[in-house]
């Protein structure tokens, strides 16, 4: 992916130009491809390919399509990724479960494409990280009911 040199590139909210590198940025953002011709991506003001695992309690990310554990129930999921944040906020989690109306004793593997995008976000977002990271857990096709984070998109 080519980028314009010595500036910034943000793609904002709700952009949705197919083709435009925004999956590869974001990826390359959270190092899980390098960048192949220079340049860096610096996410809360480190370059993205130095970010240790500490650093990465401050990035919540979900991506559409991205492995879960489709064995584990949603009340499981959560249980699981809870210890892997100390800021985990465990009322915010309650009203993110009430919120997205997730069935807790449900298997992901269980739910449609849209709640187990939910479930992803509740633990992306559960720990308040400072950068959130969505690469199109919605697509256009999934209804998104009762909470809204950005308005209209």
């Amino acid at each position: 992916m080519r980028a314009l040199p010595r500036r910034s590139v943000a793609s904002p909210p709700c952009s949705s130009t197919n083709g435009a590198g925004k999956s590869t940025a974001l990826k390359c953002a959270r190092s899980i491809l390098l960048p192949l011709t220079g340049g860096e991506i610096r996410l809360l003001g480190k370059d993205s390919r130095k970010l240790r695992a500490a650093d990465f309690r401050d990035i919540g990310y979900v991506a559409d399509g991205m492995a879960l554990p489709l064995w584990m129930t949603v009340r499981r999921f959560i249980a699981y990724c809870r210890p892997l944040y100390p800021a985990w906020d465990r009322a915010l989690e309650a009203q993110l479960l009430r919120d997205f109306a997730l069935p807790e004793k449900t298997r992901l593997r269980s739910l449609s494409r849209g709640q187990r995008m939910k479930a992803a976000l509740l633990c992306a977002l559960a720990y308040r990280p400072k950068l959130v990271i969505l690469d199109e857990p919605f697509s256009v096709s999934t209804r998104w009911r009762g909470t809204s984070l950005w308005g209209d998109c």
